[in-house]
């Protein structure tokens, strides 16, 4: 049997540290893990000569022979005296390896190399040694006629000896009888008073046994650690083989100085790791994942295609798809399923989170279970430690757990449960079941003006206030667009410009009306946008992007994107007098409820409509396309002006102006009931000059065609129209066509029947903005350059 006997009892002065030397850790392992390792073979047996590193060696090798080596003046010193405490377990016809604790770049190879040249040469005794170019402090190999006679220390050496460069590097090979043997001849005639193994080389060979050295190549693998610099010199070396190994697995590695990657670890081809990582433990990594920024994983199991962004994963498992981060963490016994959303500064622990269930930011998901396709908002937290007991909470599949709620478990909430936010729940929630559970709201009257009081009265006194806003980092994917019925040929446009083709779906009607939506292609873990204006039927229209974004929600898409580029009931934003509705809110609620993750719109009939959501709003303006066509046609701006149809749109006329340099005017009117005015003056110098007439949207165009009339009227030469909507309600286009206008310029957010194309109307396409904007939101691009400012 082969008996390996590793020599760690040295204290390690001069690491200067409270740590045995040997059990200091490099890349998260203690140094003498990977001597272990490097001789651990078949038929072999390991014992370990400790000193007062006893106990912690005991503890970490419970199952290996550990001998205490005594230190301290009553005591020998020597690594004769320290092989010694082992002999007692060496039989005669054993081979012994013997070499140091603290070498950590040894490799198995190696060894297994010496072990058998050792063998197949039927050595006595065979020192390893190898060849550097400054040899000082170390052990020089003595050869004469190129035979190896001993070892001469660095300080027993003489000027000619320490010329050599061959040094011995510590590692010896011995038949067990000639270790037992030549052990007990060796003294301590030497300038240091201690009993050298390195001895035992002239004893054999005066007893004409036959001892030999293997010349080992890469002298960087017996690197020995004495000080904290050279413990980092190896962690180094050691990084560049591991890092290399993975490489040359199809591992890319962004930057490997920086990536801390432990012995054992299993990663998959294609995975990418940017940034200062650390991988450690019993990590396995499948293929084709990204992990990024200051990432530590630790003993944990992460399927394919799983990006990680700066965040923490310990003892968990991470399902295929999987996005997590950025700065999120994992804490032992996290289970996610495929496709799984874990975003924003959310913690996850003792839990399992099954398929498609998102937790976008700020929540503690702790000792639950959670089904598939549950929506948890931020700010929710799962309360389940009582003071001495931890309890657990289960949600299932599709439950919606509201913004700043409070699980208290145990809980049970059932299928498609509601949990409204700012709840705190106490009890079981069954199927489809919508709770709330919230204080009254108290309002104090005149607290504020007391308050300003109370702090006047404190000199020097300063409230300094600060708003910061934190924007989501979105992993995109794949990504598919789908098309309703509204307007198929602008969604084919967009299409087109990303170099797509439209996804299959069918958009019917039953009998009755209702309306039927069927989803033909994949979606799960894709970047969905449905392209659909709400216009003309409006509420058909309407129903089918909202039950085509449920469709796609509850197929497990990552994310669904509404393209709405006209915004139905966008007019009805708030309260003209008692007992009215805000439509333009109720229908943010239903687009949001339905399970939409972002809403792109274009030219909103009132800016504020984009508060009604809680979900991103980007919100862009036609103004730079329609004045486009414009400035093509015009050659003097002294004779153009831009004018406002009423008060209302001055910011929007005035941005029109300032884009082709003009000056404007404004309609003052007057307007008895809706879609009916009356011009009452007109601020600002038009007569003579070509008018502009800019709106947001055409309806039944009375109002713009009695502002068109006014002016030509009153003096202008002539009048065009620029809208972003043509809504064209009624016998809006006879009135056009009827009016004193020279042509209607609007985009094509809205389709126009064929019944009612006039050859005043110029249409002007927006699909290659959306499709631009499009691409910028799924690759993580900024789209702030593609918006106009806020009308």
């Amino acid at each position: 049997m082969l008996k390996n006997i590793i020599l760690a009892a040295g204290e390690g002065t001069r690491m200067k540290s409270n740590t045995s030397k040997v059990m200091t850790k490099i890349l998260n392992r203690e140094l003498i893990t990977y001597i272990v390792d490097a001789c651990s073979f078949e038929n072999s047996k390991t014992i370990i000569i400790g000193g007062k590193n006893k106990s912690l060696l005991e503890e970490k090798y419970p199952n290996l022979e550990i001998k205490e080596q005594k230190i301290g003046d009553d005591f020998p010193y020597g690594t004769a005296y320290a092989v010694s405490m082992a002999i007692d377990l060496i039989d005669e016809n054993d081979d012994c390896l013997i070499l140091n604790g603290d070498i950590p770049l040894i490799t198995k190879k190696s060894l297994e190399d010496f072990i058998n040249f050792h063998k197949e040469n039927n050595n006595n005794l065979t020192v390893m040694s190898t060849k550097i170019d400054n040899p000082t402090g170390y052990g020089r190999i003595i050869r004469k006629d190129n035979k190896f006679q001993k070892i001469v220390e660095e300080k027993d050496a003489s000027i000619d000896e320490k010329k050599v460069n061959e040094i011995n590097v510590g590692i010896y090979a011995f038949k067990g009888k000639d270790l037992k043997e030549s052990l007990k001849k060796i003294d301590t005639n030497n300038n240091s008073n201690e009993y050298y193994l390195t001895d035992c080389i002239e004893i054999l060979n005066n007893e004409g046994k036959k001892v030999e050295s293997f010349v080992a190549d890469n002298p960087d693998q017996f690197y020995g650690i004495n000080n904290k610099k050279e413990l980092a010199n190896a962690a180094k070396l050691l990084r560049e083989r591991i890092n290399d190994y993975h490489m040359l697995n199809g591992v890319i590695i962004e930057n490997p100085s920086i990536v801390n990657i432990e012995k054992g670890v299993k990663i998959g081809k294609d995975t990418i790791i940017s940034g200062p990582c650390k991988i450690l433990g019993d990590t396995e990594i499948g293929e084709n994942c990204f992990i990024e920024g200051s990432s530590r994983i630790e003993d944990s199991i992460i399927k394919d295609n799983v990006k990680i962004d700066n965040s923490v994963i310990e003892k968990s498992f991470v399902g295929q798809g999987t996005d997590i981060g950025p700065f999120s963490h994992l804490r032992p016994k996290a289970k996610l399923g495929k496709n799984v959303h874990i975003g924003n500064f959310v913690e996850v622990k003792n839990a399992n989170v099954d398929d498609g269930t998102k937790a976008g930011h700020l929540a503690y998901i702790g000792d639950c279970d959670l089904g598939k396709d549950i929506n948890i908002g931020c700010g929710v937290i799962f309360v389940n430690y009582d003071g001495k007991f931890k309890h657990r909470s289960k949600i299932e599949d599709g439950a919606f757990i509201g913004s700043n709620s409070n699980i208290v478990a145990p809980v049970h909430v059932k299928k498609e449960g509601y949990i409204a936010a700012g709840s705190t729940i106490t009890k079981d929630v069954d199927e489809g079941v919508l709770s709330i559970e919230r204080a009254e709201q108290k309002n104090i009257p005149g607290y504020v003006e007391k308050r300003k009081k109370r702090f006047r009265k404190i000199k020097g006194a300063k409230i300094k206030m600060s708003e910061s806003t934190s924007s989501a980092h979105i992993n995109r994917g794949e990504m598919i667009l789908f098309a309703g019925n509204s307007n198929p040929e602008l969604a084919k446009a967009v299409a087109k410009s990303l170099g797509l083709e439209l996804g299959k779906v069918e958009v019917k009607k039953f009998a009755d009306s209702e309306i039927n939506i069927k989803i033909n292609e994949a979606v799960r873990g894709k970047d969905v946008y449905i392209i659909q204006p709400t216009s003309y039927p409006t509420n058909d229209n309407l129903m089918e992007l909202l039950i085509m974004t449920d469709a796609c929600r509850r197929a497990s898409a990552k994310y669904v994107n509404v393209v709405v580029p006209y915004y139905g009931y966008a007019r009805q934003d708030r309260k003209t007098r008692g007992r009215e509705p805000i439509s333009a809110k109720l229908v943010a609620n239903l687009i949001t409820v339905s399970g939409a993750d972002r809403v792109i719109t274009m030219d909103l009939h009132a800016g504020q409509i984009q508060g009604y959501f809680d979900i991103p709003v980007d919100h862009f303006s036609a103004v730079k396309l329609l004045s486009s066509h414009f400035k093509e046609a015009y050659n003097n701006p002294d004779e153009y002006v831009v004018v406002s149809p009423d008060l209302g749109g001055v910011t929007r006329a005035r941005k029109f102006a300032d884009s082709l340099k003009l000056t404007i005017a404004i309609i003052e009117k007057r307007r008895p009931r809706p879609n009916v005015s009356e011009v009452m003056n007109v601020i600002g110098d038009f007569e003579g000059k070509h008018c502009i007439l800019v709106d947001d949207m055409i309806d039944t165009a009375g109002t713009i065609c009695n502002a068109a009339n006014y002016l030509k009227d009153h003096g202008a030469k002539d009048v065009s129209i620029a809208a972003t909507h043509g809504v064209l309600s009624g016998d809006a286009c006879k009135k056009l066509e009827n009016a004193c206008v020279k042509e209607v310029v609007i985009t094509d957010t809205i389709k126009i029947p064929e019944n009612k194309k006039i050859g005043k109307i110029k249409q002007m396409s927006i699909a290659p903005l959306l499709a631009e904007a499009i691409h910028r939101i799924n690759t993580n691009e900024s789209i702030s350059g593609l918006f106009d400012d806020e009308i």
